[in-house]
């Protein structure tokens, strides 16, 4: 089960303790995120604070879905979280990775639409926000400044998705991977090469041997 910040004995988790206090450490990267897109007022914030749910999730451990339906919009603080779907014959497939100043739900996700097919794990202890969907919603509605900045991460979005598509279509296996380094510089390192081969839509085997030949010394 997901646990709230507030419950947890941060000092007995090993990969949190550099934060004396994890939940102002997680509004402080939340708040410096949004304001990079638009002016808030103390007010504002105050009133965006009160709609964040902070949570922890330890490796490997799924977001819950009530009812099968994603009704909540995830930003990362910290840690990395991956998006997946599972075929018919047990495949996973991994659709994208989240990591810090990233959001893990985004529109096409989040209630009211259909039950989300997707999955959602943590690849590593993870600080996280949630924003249930109807409250988000109201702050798009209510706050002009949110409403800039959730069209700008919308804009953004969109552009990456483009790229995304436009690398895995036109790209050879050796630049995809570059690319996907240049995207994740902190984390690509320790993601399983399964999980990596699979969002690249790549064979396990070709993509081992392109790391591979990367580490190989250069002849001149």
């Amino acid at each position: 089960m997901m646990r709230n910040v507030d419950d947890i004995n941060f000092e007995e988790q090993d990969s949190v303790t550099d934060y004396h206090d994890s939940v102002h450490f997680m509004y402080h990267v939340f708040e410096t995120y949004i304001a990079n897109y638009a002016n808030f007022t103390i007010g504002e914030m105050e009133t965006i604070r009160s709609v964040l749910i902070p949570l922890f999730l330890i490796r490997k451990q799924q977001l819950e879905f009530q009812y099968g339906i994603c009704q909540c919009y995830t930003f990362v603080c910290r840690g990395c979280l991956r998006t997946y779907r599972i075929d018919k014959d047990g495949n996973e497939h991994v659709l994208d990775f989240a990591t810090a100043n990233q959001w893990a739900t985004e529109d096409g996700s989040v209630y009211p639409f259909p039950p989300a097919p997707d999955c959602i794990d943590a690849l590593e202890d993870s600080l996280v926000f949630q924003i249930e969907g109807q409250d988000y919603k109201r702050l798009v509605k209510e706050i002009p400044a949110f409403e800039l900045f959730h069209q700008k991460i919308t804009a953004e979005n969109k552009a990456r998705l483009v790229e995304r598509i436009y690398a895995m279509a036109n790209r050879p296996g050796i630049e995809r991977y570059r690319y996907f380094k240049e995207q994740y510089p902190n984390v690509y390192y320790y993601i399983p090469l399964y999980m990596i081969a699979s969002y690249l839509g790549l064979a396990r085997e070709t993509l081992s041997r392109i790391r591979a030949n990367e580490r190989l010394p250069q002849r001149f």
